[in-house]
């Protein structure tokens, strides 16, 4: 019985080839979709899960900061070394920390983008990385000790073993040297924390850098108290850095880090993964549909051979198992083309979200069940409609010709059609929306002038100490205009890095936590800022006099002065005299409204960023002097620039890979929705053939009929749209509240989406329309 069954499910496939090649290209894009994201799912949920006692690891987290505070993933008051010996829910405990690390110079060749930290040998015995030279007990006891990757090992020193070597580093401001004691294998890239080297936490320690910043883990026992262990953390913490700092300590569990509102390396938006997930599942329930129609379409082509076997002894369930297993076929010969369309749209997938997903399909049990399973319901919910409604047909009305009416089945075709375009419109009206205010954050004023202003980056921890060197170096080329040295520029992390808790100082008034960036005299006339009072902060930085500040408008409101002229003179906290104020301008993203700022004397003379504003002309060729004037003072540090507008732009990355991957998601919903208004067409025109002919024999004209034949599908798209506009409107206005400063929904978004959809609908049901118009009445009656 199942070998008729293959044989009649081939025959019809091969002999109906048009129908089944639209169908087996709408599935292989169904399944391809939800297959690529459901790796990026298991990607993502990936995270951590390669560490044996992952399921007893924590980050110790503190409540902390100064004025404002929040959750953070490093505390002050170091508790891992009374953890280890007093706590008896502690197995084991250990820190790390980015602190001191800088760069790598072998021989004359300097590597400054190897990622570098310091740890304390039981990270080998809480982590499972693997140390595949060298004693896990002990491999990073010693000052000046170091742990390198196999990957890093080859790099450096080909095919050789580096145990034993040493590397020159940059550590501490000083070139040392560090012996390499151990070699381990690569750290997975799903890890909240990757590095290359790992460096020994002692040499921190011997150089008299204590408690700079640890990310701190515990290795708790299997019945631990979680609440006991992190009111003792908290008890430590208040005793040794004062109540004021800390207010609370949790214990986060390893596997939840990725996901964590707290900061990490490699940070995962649950939100973004649910959202992609059902968007896959949608467009593979779009599939299914297409498939639903297109079967249905084509089923006044098997009445009669329904009708035959029916009358032959074929019972019901025979006719459904007939078409289940037809679907199912038709399956498993598109999971061939979707598997190739996964492996080509991976790279892309990458680029667009920026990760690092991989077919490893062997030994991938997870991943292969889920095909499996995706064939098994894809066949089963494609085919199940098809299935119930071609068996049902009584042999002696469709032998005599007379086809069920089918009124529901029309129905439940158009609800299907109806959600196809639905979803393809949400997704439509998403990715506009996403586009305009990506392209109202791109333009918007910003309150100074990115356009020519080149960032350099300094590097070198001995230029950073004397930035004026190399600035009036920069300044000196004909087509730099103004320079500037600070800590960070506008819209850099760094630049509002620091906050302090202020106010008048010696009357009354508002508590402020203010962002305070260290500038120079240069900055307002490098970024372009005007002043709305007072006078710019003075080059002279004498000790013992008060710091100048510049304030901005948010501060002064906050501060309850009525004109900026009111703030002129006044001091916020001891020693900190406001001489100007500016207009408000966006140093963070569109996402936060503009905060109270303090940007103050930079009285330690260090910065970290150089910024130029360029007249413009041959660029190429000012980078070239600008790298000749960076080599000029010695430094084995290469130079890296960046242009001010690019790194702005960097601050939307997310909602660019949004777009874009709304946009490809959009666009396919689309085309498979196209396959299933053609389904629908055909079935439509199939029906109503004998109506066309009778319509041309009395006069109908082509136009005519292609307009009778094409409204009604119209009028679907239309109630499609309907039903999408508000679903749209809500998720859009909750996208766009993460956003201080945002565009208007306007009507004219869903009025281009709509429109869109209407001619991809015409364009897909003209065809069908056309071709029934063309068909000559005498072959549509002759059997009249």
């Amino acid at each position: 019985m199942l070998r008729n069954y293959l044989t009649l499910a081939l025959r019809n496939l091969r002999r109906h080839a048009g129908y089944a090649t639209i169908n087996l290209v709408g599935l292989a894009v169904g399944i391809a979709c939800f297959l690529l994201v459901f790796l990026y799912l298991q990607h993502e949920y990936s995270f951590d899960t390669y560490h044996e006692k992952g399921d007893r690891i924590y980050r110790i987290v503190g409540y902390s900061g100064f004025g404002e505070k929040s959750w953070q993933s490093h505390i002050s008051g170091d508790p891992i070394a009374e953890m280890r010996g007093n706590y008896i829910d502690v197995v084991d405990a250990t820190k790390i920390t980015r602190c001191g690390t800088d760069r790598i110079q072998l021989l004359d060749e300097v590597y400054p983008d190897i990622d570098m930290l310091c740890a304390e040998s039981n990270l080998f015995n809480i982590f499972s990385f693997h140390l595949q030279q060298g004693n896990p007990a002990s491999v990073l006891d010693r000052p000046n000790t170091a742990v390198i990757t196999r990957s890093l090992a080859e790099r450096l020193f080909g095919k050789e073993n580096p145990v034993g070597k040493t590397l020159p580093i940059r550590f501490i401001g000083e070139d040392q040297l560090f012996e390499i004691t151990g070699l381990m294998a690569d750290v997975p890239k799903n890890t909240h924390f990757t590095f290359d080297l790992a460096l020994s936490y002692s040499s921190l320690e011997s150089k008299g850098c204590l408690n700079c910043g640890n990310f701190m883990y515990a290795l708790l026992a299997p019945d631990a108290d979680l609440e006991s262990v992190a009111g003792r953390v908290l008890t430590h913490v208040r005793k040794v850095d004062g109540r004021e700092n800390v207010e609370d300590i949790r214990l986060e569990p390893l596997r939840d880090i990725h996901f964590s509102e707290i900061y990490a390396e490699r940070q995962g938006d649950k939100q973004y993964v649910y959202l992609l997930s059902a968007i896959a599942l949608v467009i593979l329930l779009i599939a299914c549909a297409n498939y639903m129609n297109l079967a249905t379409a084509r089923s006044i082509r098997r009445t009669q051979e329904i009708g035959v076997r029916k009358v032959v002894g074929a019972h019901r369930g025979q006719i459904m198992r007939q078409f289940l297993l037809e679907t199912l076929l038709l399956t498993l010969l598109a999971l061939p083309l979707a598997l190739l369309l996964l492996v080509l749209a991976l790279p892309t997938f990458n680029t667009l979200a920026e990760t690092d997903v991989t077919l490893a399909w062997r030994g991938n049990l997870v991943f292969l069940g889920m095909v499996a399973g995706i064939i098994v319901l894809v066949g089963l919910v494609a085919g199940s409609y098809p299935a119930l409604f071609l068996s049902k047909f009584q042999p002696v009305e469709v032998l005599r010709g007379r086809l069920p009416s089918g009124h529901s089945g029309v129905a439940l075709r158009r609800v299907l059609v109806v959600f196809q375009f639905a979803a393809s419109i949400v997704l439509l009206i998403s990715t506009i929306v996403i586009l305009r205010q990506l392209d109202f954050m791109q333009h918007k004023k910003l309150g100074f002038d990115a356009e020519q202003v080149l960032v350099v980056t300094v590097t070198d921890p001995l230029l950073a100490q004397q930035p004026d060197v190399l600035k009036e170096g920069f300044l000196q080329q004909a087509n730099v205009l103004q320079a500037t040295a600070s800590f960070a520029v506008p819209g850099e992390t760094r630049f509002q890095g620091i906050r302090l808790s202020s106010k008048p100082f010696g009357k009354d008034g508002p508590t402020l936590n203010i962002i305070t960036p260290a500038i120079d005299a240069d900055f307002l006339e490098t970024m372009k800022i005007p002043l709305l009072a007072g006078r710019n902060i003075s080059k002279d930085i004498a000790e013992g006099r008060q710091l100048e500040a510049l304030i901005n408008e948010a501060t002064m409101k906050a501060m309850q002065w009525k004109v900026p002229e009111d703030a002129i003179g006044e001091e916020i906290e001891r020693g900190k005299v406001i001489v100007g104020v500016v207009p408000d301008f966006h140093f963070q993203s569109l996402h936060q409204k503009i905060e109270p700022l303090m940007m103050l004397q930079n009285r330690s003379g260090q910065a970290w960023t150089i910024a130029l504003r360029l007249a413009g002309g041959d660029i190429p060729a000012t980078l070239d002097v600008l790298e000749a004037t960076w080599q000029e003072t010695g430094t084995a540090m290469p130079f890296e620039f960046s242009f001010l507008t690019d790194e702005l732009t960097q601050l939307y990355e997310s909602e660019q890979r949004t777009a874009k991957i709304f946009g490809l998601f959009a666009g396919l919903a689309i085309l498979i929705a196209c396959l299933g208004l053609l389904g629908l067409a055909a079935f439509t025109a199939a029906q109503r053939t004998k109506e066309i002919g009778i319509r041309k024999v009395l006069g109908a004209t082509i136009s005519g009929i292609v307009v009778l034949l094409t409204k009604d599908f119209l009028k679907l798209v239309a109630l499609a749209f309907v039903i999408a506009v508000p679903a749209a409107y809500v998720a859009a206005q909750r996208w766009l509240e993460d956003f201080a400063f945002r565009i208007d929904l306007s009507w004219t978004v869903f009025l281009l989406a709509g429109a869109a959809a209407v001619v991809v609908a015409v364009l897909s049901v003209g065809y069908q329309s056309v071709r029934a118009a063309l068909t000559n009445p005498v072959h549509s009656l002759r059997h009249e």
